[in-house]
């Protein structure tokens, strides 16, 4: 008899889906969404190595469940596999109101190293706007040592043994409105730390510089946007003699879609190319050009009110 294997990704997802069949249908939202690139430094990449890995391209996919409570509370329950910040499972309430949104809650980083497979945080965000005219929002998610709250030193995990591991991630946006569009400059940071057994604390890190303008108008089936991007992607091995970190920068065009294909679906393509990309610190000297660095990105949202 063929014995079957129950994965990480299996269970969640029957987790995700047992969930969803049974929260009431009404003001119930899910999505999904999948992306690629080539702009990566591979989990077993060296000290030594040089140059860029463009054959190296992890799929980043995530999927999700809302539950609007009230017109301005909800409920979201997620799970992400991130190229950069590995796989999380993330629960968030949120509260709206005209000119604030508040949004906080737990997640898990889940089997991203054996010896540590869940290890707990915290997210946290706020939106504040003036409706038609400017918002700002701030964002920050990073695993905390929950078993240290009463004892007094501090509530960072701790980094000693092979396993170990710290998600962050931050974002900063401001955004202004003008007519039918919306100017944004955004900051975001992803970074894993981890103690690997060959090289001991190694950081991976990736860092957007976004200027974007989004154009709407009002009951067009389609919304685009444009964005220019500086990236800047990183891997530092802290403990290696000599320390050694190799960093990539790019210039980075991004063209995104957004599809209305029914006031319960929507859906949206999102394809970035970097056309100049360079090394810096320990790979100074290397360049790109001779590689097509992409990123493309696909995702759905659902509506579960056209099931009524």
């Amino acid at each position: 008899m063929k014995r079957t294997t129950t994965t990480p990704g299996r269970v969640l997802s029957a987790i995700i889906l047992l969930l969803a069949l049974s929260v009431p249908v009404r003001a119930l939202e899910v999505g999904t969404d999948f992306s690629l690139s080539n702009l990566n430094f591979s989990t077993s990449r060296t000290p030594a190595e040089t140059g860029f890995q463009p054959c190296y391209v992890p799929l980043e996919y995530g999927a999700y469940l809302h539950h609007g409570i009230d017109d301005g509370t909800g409920i979201t329950l997620g799970f992400r596999s991130d190229r950069i910040l590995k796989r999380m499972l993330y629960g968030l309430f949120s509260y709206s109101s005209d000119y604030y949104v508040l949004e906080g809650g737990p997640f898990f980083g889940l089997f991203n190293t054996a010896e540590t497979p869940v290890n707990p945080g915290i997210s946290a965000a706020v939106t504040l706007q003036i409706p038609g005219q400017v918002f700002l929002r701030l964002e920050t998610t990073r695993n905390l040592a929950l078993e240290k709250i009463f004892s007094g030193d501090g509530l960072s995990p701790g980094l000693s043994s092979v396993g170990d591991y710290v998600q962050e991630d931050s974002r900063f946006a401001l955004g202004l409105y003008a007519g039918n569009t919306i100017v944004s400059f955004a900051v975001r940071s992803r970074l894993y730390t981890v103690v690997d057994a060959d090289y001991g604390t190694v950081v991976d890190s990736l860092t957007d510089y976004t200027m974007a303008t989004d154009i709407f108008q009002k009951n067009a089936p389609f919304k685009p946007m444009i964005s220019f991007t500086y990236r800047s992607l990183s891997k530092n091995f802290i403990d290696a003699a000599p320390r050694t970190r190799h960093t990539a920068g790019s210039l980075v065009l991004g063209t995104r879609v957004d599809l209305t294909f029914h006031r319960h679906l929507t859906a949206y393509i999102d394809l970035e190319s970097g056309f100049y990309t360079f090394g810096l610190d320990d790979l100074i000297g290397e360049f790109g050009g001779d590689h097509f660095f992409f990123t493309g990105s696909l995702g759905f949202r659902l509506d579960l009110d056209l099931l009524k």
